[in-house]
Order: structure tokens, then sequence, then C-alpha cells
């Protein structure tokens, strides 16, 4: 009967997330922790299987391996990875107002300026990627000076500072030329909508007059309430195009960003990117 040992265990599950089966590697560590629990790498492997779980896109089981670790009376290098690790499980979940707690918890137990500085880099990350330009130049300012070049704070500051220039609609205009109906979204670049919102509103008023000028009194008030309807449907749309606008135009911005820094010269050899699957975006990620 063939016996495996730990090592080997070990190496299978390595094998398996080297050939990107990250599901089966998580499979394989967590087979190790059940088998050799006495193992003084147990800590180590919890991380790693976790890290499969979120290779693997399971935000929840990447969570339950991190948490084992930052619940953990041991407090160290493996113990700090484990919150920036566990941040990126919430974040992967959808969940960026839980993805924060690790950070804020781990500033509150450490006094080592690197580290801090990592935590306030990832927040800052964390900030641009919800468009909160303010909130993420506040965070970079608490990075100490070495950090400060280290990480390029300065000029990621300058180019969030871009986003207050950002082409910008304003939605209570856009409901206001409605009046008119069609104006508003062609004050919103919507065309087309413009073009169907003119046509289907005078169609329908001019409907609802000539009912009434042929004493079609019933049926002019049922075209007039549909018009009705449809006429603030077209206000409703033109206000709703103003923010559709200026979301298009702040995600467009963080992602432009995103790319720069994590794709371009400006990378940090403490990141790296992850393109959802969902479309195309990119965020910072921590590897420890």
């Amino acid at each position: 009967m063939m016996v495996i040992d730990a090592d080997q265990q070990l190496a299978f599950a390595a094998r398996l997330a080297a050939q990107g089966k990250h599901h089966q590697a998580a499979a394989e560590y967590d087979r190790f922790l059940h088998f050799f629990p006495n193992d003084p790498r147990q800590r180590e492997v919890h991380l790693e299987a976790g890290r499969g779980m979120l290779h693997a896109g399971d935000g929840p089981g990447a969570e339950r391996y991190f948490s084992t670790v930052t619940q953990g009376a041991v407090r160290d290098d493996l113990w700090q990875s484990a919150h920036f690790l566990l941040t990126e499980s919430y974040l992967l979940q959808g969940n960026p107002h839980a993805a924060v707690k690790p950070l804020y918890a781990l500033l509150a137990t450490t006094a080592e300026a690197k580290v801090k500085d990592k935590v306030y880099q990832r927040l800052a990350w964390i900030h641009i990627d919800q468009l909160d330009w303010d909130g993420a130049r506040r965070i970079l300012e608490r990075i100490s000076p070495e950090g400060r070049r280290r990480f390029d704070t300065q000029a990621l500051a300058d180019r969030l500072a871009q986003a207050d220039r950002l082409p910008h609609k304003r939605p209570a205009l856009a409901g206001a030329l409605s009046v008119l109906p069609g104006a508003g979204q062609m004050y919103c670049g919507r065309y087309e909508d413009a073009l169907a919102a003119f046509m289907v509103n005078g169609a329908l008023a001019w409907a609802a007059y000539e009912a009434f000028d042929h004493d079609l009194n019933a049926l002019g008030g049922i075209l007039a309430i549909t018009g009705l309807g449809f006429y603030l449907g077209n206000i409703y749309s033109a206000v709703s195009s103003a923010h559709k606008f200026n979301r298009a135009q702040q995600e467009g911005f963080s992602k432009n960003v995103q790319r720069q820094w994590v794709i371009g010269r400006r990378s940090d050899p403490n990141t790296t990117r992850r393109l959802s699957a969902a479309a195309i975006t990119i965020a910072v990620r921590f590897q420890f």
C-alpha cells in the first residue's frame, strides 16, 4: 500500500497550483490540513489553500482559510499576510465594506512603518475602485515619506486630482431640458434615445389632440394619460442618462489609472493585475 507523507502531499498540491488547477490544489492542501494536523506548516498551508480558492474564484472558501490564520494567537509575517489576503477574499465577494476591516485591524496592531504603508496603499486602491478620489488622496497622505517615494504616491495623487476635470452632465439640467421630449437625452449624447422620445411623445400628444378634436373624449383621455406617462418617463430617462454618463466617465478613469499603475511603468513589485470574469476590470492585488 502506498503511503504519502506530508512533503509529498504538499508537492502534489503545489504541482496542481503550478498547472493552474487551483481548485484541485486547494482541495489537496485541505487534505494536508486534515491528515497532518500536527505539522508545523499548518498555517502556511492555510494560506496556500486560501490562495487556491482565490484563484478559483471562491471568495467564501478563501475567507475561511485566511480567517483561521488571522484569528490565531501567533502574530508574525504570515499573520500579516493573512489580513491582506482576507481583504482580497472579501473584494472577490463584492464586499468592499468588509474588505477594509482586516486592514484597519492590522493598522491597530502593528507599529511597522512598511506594513502600515502597504495597508494605506491597499486602502487607497480600494477607494479608487469605489470611485472615491478624495478618500484615496486622504489615505495616500498617511503613507510615510519613504513609502511615498517607493509607491510614487505624489504622482498618483496628482493623477487622481484630474478626476475633478472629468466630463460631467448635470442630472437636474438634463431633467429640465426634457420639458422638450428628447432634449435631455440629446444633452447626454444619447441621440437615438432622444429621437425616440421626441417621436413617441409627439405622436401621443398629436393623437390625443386629434381624439379630443373629434369629440372622442374617452379615447383622448386614455391617450392623454398614456402620453403623460411617457412624458414623465422621458424626464426620468434623461436624469438617469446623466447619472449613467457620469458613472461611465468615473469608471473609465478608475480603470485607466489602475492600468497605468499596475501594468505600466509605475507598477510596484507588490502588485499584480486581476481581470474580472464579468468585465475587463483591473484591480490591485498584493502578493505575499
